[in-house]
């Protein structure tokens, strides 16, 4: 997701719904933003995210069961649903986000929770964090001024280097 402010040359990118912890902090407190989904390239390729990132794991403790009985209450709808209220994420599934007014109705949680129709798990790979480092890197060119049909073949060509070692 993208937010440009009226008041600032540049676009943001804020990758994910991290605008609630942002606004808490008082990070858009001085300037008006709105968030829309990433545009699709062309009308053929439609729109498309990425969806996912966090991780739980239990570690070798005492309460190996209270851990595992923790970890399964997160599963509950009554749960994910408060937690990421109070943390500013959306919930990992989908129906539990629409069917809670406080996603569907949100200006900007309602642009995330759609946006979970295009959005896609990253497949696992060793070389994910020079990947999504070269495509900050277009964004942010492009957000600046540079060409998008540049900023794309110069990512392309960056990328390449870490598929051909």
């Amino acid at each position: 997701m993208a937010a440009q402010s009226k008041s600032l040359p540049d676009i943001i990118q804020v990758d994910g719904c991290d605008h609630a912890s942002f606004s808490a902090m008082g990070i858009f407190a001085d300037f008006t933003y709105k968030f829309a989904p990433i545009p699709a390239y062309d009308e053929d390729s439609g729109s498309a995210t990425c969806i996912g990132g966090e991780n739980l794991a239990i570690v070798n403790n005492d309460n190996l069961e209270g851990s595992w009985e923790c970890v399964k209450s997160l599963f509950n709808e009554d749960m994910m649903n408060d937690y990421c209220k109070k943390s500013g994420m959306i919930p990992t599934v989908k129906t539990f986000a629409m069917a809670d007014e406080y996603f569907t109705d949100d200006p900007v949680m309602k642009v995330f929770v759609e946006n979970m129709e295009v959005a896609k798990t990253r497949g696992p790979s060793p070389i994910w964090p020079q990947i999504s480092q070269v495509l900050r890197d277009m964004l942010q060119e492009v957000g600046t001024g540079a060409d998008a049909e540049t900023a794309a073949a110069n990512g392309i060509k960056n990328m390449q280097q870490y598929v051909d070692k």
